[in-house]
């Protein structure tokens, strides 16, 4: 969005009154009236580049927050950069489309994990992320968000209870796609 403003065209009568006393008791709507008025930014052609036509598909998402969308626009472009073919190319720029999707499992943690630590896990497990429901069940057994499995979580849970957080976060990441 661009050209955003935004007009406040409350009389000021109303303005300067209680606004709970200028309320219609059976549709409990307010006197008060707002306007905004915008003009919606097209997305980004090719010439724009791959980080900004990046950006512009995450604009949308649910699940994201700003920062989230900018750090994972952010790294998927540098390992997207970093491709040698272009099939590479291609899967890391389709991985932003999964990006949503892998939220939708971590919104949950926003308040456990700070947005980079988050923006790291989501990027890097985008490019393999295929959103079966193994995967999914995976991801959420992985982060204990559901009970995990006896015969595989465990054991890996106490062999790795020494390492740090940012290293268990790699090992998602890696462990994630095969399932």
């Amino acid at each position: 969005w661009s050209q955003l403003k935004g007009y406040d065209l409350t009389d000021e009568a109303t303005k300067n009154s209680n606004r709970f006393l200028n309320m219609d008791p059976l549709s409990k709507k307010s006197a008060n009236l707002f306007v905004v008025s915008c003009v919606r930014s097209p997305k980004p052609g090719a010439e724009a580049g791959p980080l900004r036509q990046m950006q512009a598909e995450l604009w949308e998402t649910t699940y994201m927050q700003p920062d989230d969308r900018r750090l994972c626009a952010e790294r998927i472009h540098a390992m997207y950069q970093l491709a040698d073919t272009s099939e590479e190319k291609d899967r890391y720029f389709n991985a932003i489309y999964r990006l949503n999707e892998i939220y939708d499992i971590l919104k949950v943690m926003n308040k456990v994990l700070p947005a980079p630590i988050m923006a790291l896990f989501a990027a890097n497990l985008a490019p393999n992320w295929t959103n079966s429901d193994a995967e999914k069940e995976a991801l959420r057994e992985g982060l204990g968000l559901t009970n995990p499995r006896e015969e595989f979580w465990k054991p890996l849970g106490a062999a790795t209870t020494n390492l740090q957080a940012e290293d268990k976060i790699w090992l998602l990441v890696d462990i994630i796609p095969y399932f």
